[in-house]
């Protein structure tokens, strides 16, 4: 950004054209996480009688914590716990789900 129109109050994010095109984002998850997720899908689309992908099930996700109080605090607290680190304390609440439930 040129110094002129850093002084012009500009932000580095303002812009006059409204983007439509879609965003793409990339997502790391330790091998049982995305196991775990996958597997869930499969029930999902079991149920429902559609496949249902992993990055809508994202995309629902994302728009649910925009939407739901409860679940954006839960969220919230988790970051403030353990940062979304790929392995934390969340790790240790879904393995212990896992073998609690008898899955392998």
């Amino acid at each position: 950004m040129t110094a002129s129109r850093r002084d012009a109050g500009t932000s580095p994010t303002s812009s006059t054209a409204t983007r439509t095109a879609p965003i793409r984002t990339t997502v790391d998850y330790t091998p049982s996480e995305h196991e775990r997720l996958k597997q869930w899908t499969f029930t999902a689309s079991a149920q429902l009688g559609r496949e249902v992908p992993l990055a809508e099930l994202l995309r629902v996700l994302g728009r649910l914590v925009l939407l739901d109080r409860d679940l954006a605090a839960r969220v919230r607290a988790q970051l403030e716990a353990d940062g979304g680190k790929l392995t934390g304390e969340l790790d240790k609440n879904l393995d212990r789900l896992h073998t609690d439930t008898g899955h392998q």
